[in-house]
Parts: structure tokens; C-alpha cells; sequence
């Protein structure tokens, strides 16, 4: 019965569970054994972990949860991408992003800040633009608006707001305002009546308004606010009246440490607003082109509560995390969120494998253009040598047919005319020299035309012409021959130049036999082993002197035609009298063409 081991990798990103079978005697066998096991079966198997962790690196997270909102789409550049539950992959360099999202519940009676930002890319949230205001509103005597004046909160925090009124600090604030024409009267307000989506909190203290005399002093135009504020009762505050939609949002709160009691505008309501303003009773009497000054203290944390969308112009290569969250009219966490993995790939140029595929890809590119090109040269060089045997076999039938035709017929009409009874004998001397001189000038144009024709470019065939050198010369000379050839093979080429010092070099060494060994008898062996192509030439005649030989041209010319082709040459006296000439050709090193299997030297 088999086992299993259990192996668990988890992160915070990814989670691998692997189950290997293990045969039962494992768990029995030494430690060591164990262990060496152990590290064979773990290349596998944290190759495939690591390979899993790979794949995942770019995958969301397990804990991203999206209960609270709805991710739509996801556009960019104005083509929508494919959002996944929890992820989505804008694709390399994307521009122009827009995120749609939306919550599943939204009650706008009741309704929370929201706010964006994405992870990865900046730290700070955003809101929509949205405000808050103070100002002043202008009334004629028949109680027609003539005029407005604001000074806008706008969307966000004040400076040093720390999501609570006790410890936040307020911000000091003065503004001229003067009045239009047709103004009798105006109330100061407060309120939250920017876009109907504005929600959070607006804290006004220490409010005065100041009105300049003839003389340019500034004098109090109203009671102040602390003094209004120190006769709250029961949520109403002497010359100031709550109104709106929601009037209940305007509210008097306590700021700071000590407390100090303020007006404050607490919007939690999407669809509605709430205000402060002077009451009617005892709004400020002005008069057109009559200079105000309005001072006092503020803290704020505004936002709207319909936040749907968020909008970025640029991303570059990397992972991030898209958060939305709803936050309290204090801009406290809710826990209320919905969170959206985003990836953007880098491009291709930049990813370590595009550049090895590059290099390969490259590589076999030159190697193929290499390769293509050799053998467009050896393609070339192939049509080369065959236009050139073509040539030399034409070459070679037209002196055997026409030329080796014309010396016979001129050997036959010699030797005829030196039978005839009427020719004096030094007439007939001259026609034997005749025939003679074209027997042997037949002969040496058919060792020629032998050597030309490239049917005889292997070999066995400079085996069987060395026969024939050997037998003619020695049958001329009438010595005794003995062939040691044996059948060399055919696959074995051989070119032109090659052939014809070895058979010049064979023709010179019986040559200097028939005319100085004294010889009765000549032994031409040839073999081919190992590469290397060996023909000796033996006599039984009375041996040479180094001496002498060496001043003759027959042994230097042997040397230098088989050193051209990569041979040498090697004379020397047997014991009991005779010569050995030795020749030696290494025919490996000559290789030139292959045609099909067999190989041109």
C-alpha cells in the first residue's frame, strides 16, 4: 500500500498544495538512502512549485473581497477590458485607464464618503470635486435675492484634520465682500449645498462680520458668534436658524481642547443639504458699494457619496491594487470597500525570455543565412568542376579520336613506305625513326588524354595505369614484372594534379631501373591503408650511389612532385644488391568535394 507525503506551500499571494506518492519501504530505508531520494523527487517537485509561484506571481490575492462594490468595466484607451472577479490585465502600456465601479447597496438618506486610490502608484485618496461654503447672501427691500457671495470648502481635508473635531486644528480665514446694487439687507449662511452627492463635515467658530465707516475703520456689524453660541439652548442658537432639506444635519459641536462650541454642517445625506444662516429678524442692514469683512475659523472633511468612476492617464509596467472605500462624515474607515487587482505586463522587449528568444532566434538566423550561403558556394564550385570534367572528358575524346587518329595513320604510312623495294636505305632509315617517334608520341598522348579524362579520377583506376606504366616500360626494356597491386577501391577520388605526379614519379623510378640497375627484374607494389597511398618500386639490380644520384635531376624531380601533394619519397640499397623507391602520398588531408557518399582528394 502506498504513501503519500503531504506538502503544503502557502503565501499571501498563492497557495500550493502537493500530494506525492511514495512507495511504503521508504519510510524503512536508511537515513541517507532517504535523503538522497528526497533531494532526486524534490528538483520535480519544487521545479513545479516554482513554476506555480511564476504563474501567480501576477494573480490577485486570495483575501481580495468584493461584497460592498461592483466592478462594471474597466476601459482603456476607449476598448474595454475583461474584468475578472477580483483582477483584471490591461495589457502592456495603457493609457487613458478608466475604472467603472458602483456599490451594491447605496442609500443615499444615509450615505458615506467615497473615496478611491490606486496602490502601487500613489498613496494619497481621491474624491470628486464637490464644496461646502460660507458667504453672504443680498436682499432688497421686497425680499428678492440681488446677490450671493461664497467662499467654498472644496473636496477633502483641511490642513491637519485627524478624523476627529477635538484634536483637529482650525484654519483662520478673513474675505472682503462688498455689496451689490439693490442690496437692504443680508444674511451670513453656512451650508452644504454644493452638488446635492457632497457629504461630510463643515465646522465654522468664531465667526465676526466687520463693516467699514466713512473713515475707513472697521466696526462690528453683528453680534458675534461666540456670544450667539453661549445662549445655546437645546440645539437653538439666538440670531442663527437652521434650514435645508435636512435641517437636523446643522448642528452645534464642541471643538478643540478646551471645548469650544461651533456651527457645523454634518451631511450625510446624498440627496439633501442642510444650512445655518442669520434669522430674518435680524439680518444686517447695508447699503450698495458697503465693504465687509467676513473672519472666522474653519475645519472640514468633504466628499461626495456617488463616486463611480476614476480616471488615469498613464500606467506603466507593474502590479497594483485598485481600492475604493466608504469612509464617515468624520473621513473615518468604514471597512465598507471593494478592491480590484490590476496588472499591467511590461513589454515584450523588456522581459528577459524575449530577448533570449531574440538571441536564438538570431543565432539561427545566421547559422541558416551561414549555412545557405556555403552552400550556395559549394553549389557553385560543384557546377564548376563538373562544367570543367565535362570539359576535359571533351577535351580528352577529341585528342584520343582526332589527334591519336592522325599519329597512328602517319606511324601506318611510315612504316609502308619504308617496305617498299625502290626506297634507298637512308630513306628507310628515317622512315623507321619516323614510325618510332610517332609510336612513342602515340603513347604519351594517350597517357595525356588518361590523365585529362576525369573518368579516371579515383584510385583504382591510378592503380590499374600504374600497371601498365610498369608493364610497357619493362616489356620495352625486356625485363621481367611483377604486379603486387590489389583492388584498390573506387570511391576514393583523386584529382588531376594528384594522379599525374604520381604517375610521372612511378614512369621516373623504373626509367633510372631500365637505365642503371642493371636489373633483370622490376616488383611495382601498391596499397592504400590508413588514408595514405603507398607504391614501391623494387629492382634486383646492382644498387646506386647517393653520391651520384643526388647530382642527377631524376631523383630531385621524384622529391618535389609527390611533395607537392602532400608526399615524399624514400631510396634505399637492399642487403644482397637491388633498390627500393618508396613513395608515400597521404590522401586524408586532400579531401576537396563529396558528391553524394563518395569524396573527391
Amino acid at each position: 500500500m502506498a504513501a503519500f507525503v503531504h506538502i503544503k506551500i502557502e503565501s499571501a499571494r498563492a497557495k500550493l498544495i502537493l500530494y506525492c506518492k511514495m512507495p511504503p519501504k521508504f519510510f524503512n530505508l536508511p537515513s541517507g538512502f532517504n535523503q538522497r531520494l528526497l533531494r532526486r523527487s524534490a528538483g520535480p517537485t519544487f521545479l513545479l512549485s516554482g513554476l506555480f509561484f511564476s504563474f501567480n506571481l501576477w494573480a490577485a490575492p486570495d483575501e481580495i473581497k468584493n461584497d460592498a462594490f461592483e466592478f462594471r468595466s474597466v476601459m482603456v484607451g476607449h476598448k474595454s477590458k475583461a474584468v475578472q472577479a477580483v483582477s483584471v490585465n490591461l495589457g502592456s502600456g495603457p493609457t487613458l485607464i478608466e475604472f467603472d465601479f458602483s456599490q451594491r447597496t447605496n442609500d443615499l438618506h444615509d450615505a458615506m464618503r467615497v473615496r478611491y486610490r490606486l496602490e502601487g502608484y500613489e498613496d494619497q485618496w481621491h474624491d470628486h470635486d464637490c464644496q461646502m461654503w460660507i458667504g453672504v447672501r443680498f436682499y432688497n427691500a421686497l425680499e428678492d435675492g440681488v446677490g450671493q457671495k461664497s467662499f467654498e470648502a472644496r473636496a477633502g481635508d483641511s490642513a491637519g484634520w485627524r478624523q476627529s473635531l477635538e484634536t483637529s486644528p482650525l484654519t483662520h480665514r478673513r474675505e472682503l465682500v462688498t455689496c451689490p446694487p439693490g442690496a437692504d439687507h443680508l444674511w451670513v449662511v453656512i451650508t452644504s449645498a454644493g452638488p446635492p452627492a457632497t457629504v461630510g463635515t463643515y465646522v465654522v467658530a468664531n465667526l465676526n462680520v466687520f463693516k467699514m465707516t466713512t473713515n475707513g475703520a472697521w466696526i462690528p456689524a453683528m453680534t458675534p458668534l461666540d456670544e450667539d453660541l453661549q445662549s445655546w439652548s437645546e440645539g437653538t442658537v439666538r440670531h442663527w436658524q437652521r434650514d435645508g432639506d435636512r435641517p437636523s444635519m446643522a448642528k452645534v459641536v464642541n471643538v478643540g481642547t478646551p471645548p469650544q462650541k461651533a456651527l457645523a454642517i454634518v451631511d450625510t445625506d446624498g440627496a439633501a443639504h442642510a444650512e445655518w444662516h442669520t434669522a430674518p429678524g435680524v439680518s444686517l442692514k447695508v447699503r450698495p458699494g458697503d465693504r465687509l469683512l467676513l473672519e472666522w475659523d474653519e475645519m472640514f472633511s468633504i466628499g461626495v457619496c456617488d463616486v463611480n468612476f476614476a480616471h488615469y492617464d498613464k500606467l506603466s509596467a507593474g502590479k497594483y491594487i485598485f481600492h475604493v472605500e466608504c469612509f464617515d462624515a468624520l473621513d473615518r474607515p468604514t471597512g465598507i470597500q471593494g478592491r480590484l487587482a490590476v496588472l499591467v505586463p511590461p513589454p515584450l522587449w523588456l522581459l528577459p525570455w524575449f530577448w533570449l528568444t531574440v538571441g536564438i532566434a538570431s543565432a539561427a538566423l545566421t547559422v541558416m543565412v551561414t549555412r545557405y550561403m556555403h552552400s550556395r558556394r559549394i553549389r557553385r564550385e560543384l557546377n564548376w568542376h563538373r562544367a570543367l570534367e565535362k570539359e576535359r572528358l571533351r577535351i580528352a575524346q577529341d585528342i584520343h579520336d582526332d589527334l591519336g587518329a592522325r599519329l597512328t595513320e602517319v606511324s601506318l604510312k611510315s612504316a609502308l613506305a619504308k617496305d617498299r623495294p625502290d626506297a634507298p636505305p637512308a630513306v628507310i632509315e628515317d622512315f623507321e625513326q619516323i614510325s618510332t617517334m610517332c609510336r612513342d608520341l602515340v603513347e604519351s598522348l594517350y597517357a595525356t588524354v588518361w590523365t585529362v579524362n576525369p573518368e579516371n579520377d579515383n584510385l583504382h583506376a591510378l592503380g590499374e595505369f600504374l600497371c601498365q606504366i610498369a608493364v610497357r616500360l619493362t616489356d620495352q626494356a625486356k625485363l621481367a614484372c611483377r604486379l603486387k597491386v590489389p583492388n584498390l577501391p573506387k570511391d576514393i577520388e583523386i584529382s588531376t594534379g594528384v594522379r599525374h605526379n604520381i604517375a610521372m614519379s612511378v614512369t621516373e623510378a623504373i626509367h633510372n631501373v631500365i637505365k642503371h640497375a642493371k636489373a633483370t627484374e622490376v616488383c611495382l607494389t601498391a596499397s592504400f591503408e590508413a588514408g595514405v597511398f603507398v607504391v614501391l618500386v623494387e629492382d634486383n639490380g646492382c644498387g646506386f650511389d647517393p653520391a651520384q644520384a643526388s647530382a642527377g635531376n631524376g631523383m630531385k624531380n621524384m622529391r618535389d612532385r609527390l611533395a607537392s601533394v602532400d608526399g615524399n619519397c624514400l631510396i634505399e640499397n637492399r642487403a644482397g644488391g637491388g633498390t627500393t623507391v618508396q613513395m608515400r602520398v597521404s590522401l586524408r588531408k586532400r579531401s576537396l568535394y563529396r558528391y553524394g557518399n563518395e569524396t573527391r582528394l
